[in-house]
């Protein structure tokens, strides 16, 4: 019975041991992991804060055309005619080349409606009811 029992001692000091080592090895790969993952994650925010005070620079330096587009964009219907007309007759003329008379009336009386309820709005547009 000393002889199994000695074995069966063994045996647990083995295990033991066994154990041991899978959880220190299994200890030093989670430390592994989180110091690659903490250099990742540093890595990461020094890019994101480069882009982003990259961005904000370049943002100020388009401001300015920013707001002039939105004046021009407001301004809009003040050149409404002008801006239906020549729509019309440049997408007009550009498919009266490549299609034909009837297809470029079609397409410049489409596209100039078009750019007229843009300019205008849709609730502007002239209805026969009114």
């Amino acid at each position: 019975m000393s002889k199994d029992h000695s074995e069966k001692g063994s045996q647990d000091a083995s295990q033991n041991l066994a154990n041991y080592s899978l959880r220190s090895n299994i200890k030093a790969a989670v430390g592994w992991t989180n110091s690659a993952l903490a250099s990742l994650e540093e890595k990461s925010d020094t890019a994101s804060n480069s882009f982003v005070s990259r961005l904000r620079v370049l943002g100020l330096q388009i401001q300015p055309f920013v707001k002039k587009s939105a004046m021009m964009y407001e301004s809009r219907k003040s050149y409404g005619p002008l801006i239906v007309a020549g729509t019309g007759l440049v997408v007009g003329g550009v498919v009266t080349l490549k299609r034909g008379r009837l297809s470029g009336a079609f397409a410049g009386a489409l596209s100039g409606t078009a750019t007229y309820a843009v300019t205008y709005g849709i609730d502007s547009f002239p209805t026969r009811f009114n």
